[in-house]
């Protein structure tokens, strides 16, 4: 799975539009929406933000599709 994935599925799992978590962590909605699609990634603080608002570790949003990660 990857990063916009996991946000994706965190956001909609805890039931929140992509301007509600946008608003909740202080980014915009096209913000979130280019996370979704993976075309951009957020930076470590607004991962922490992403975890906070949809109560996930940290550790989810660790992207495993690199090389070298296990």
């Amino acid at each position: 799975m990857t990063l916009g994935e996991k946000i994706r599925n965190a956001r909609q799992q805890s039931d929140l539009k992509p301007h509600e978590l946008a608003a909740r962590i202080g980014v915009t909605e096209r913000a979130v929406r280019f996370w979704e699609a993976d075309e951009r990634e957020p930076g470590f603080e607004n991962i922490v933000g992403i975890a906070r608002v949809t109560e996930r570790p940290i550790d989810y949003f660790a992207d495993t599709t690199k090389e070298g990660v296990a």
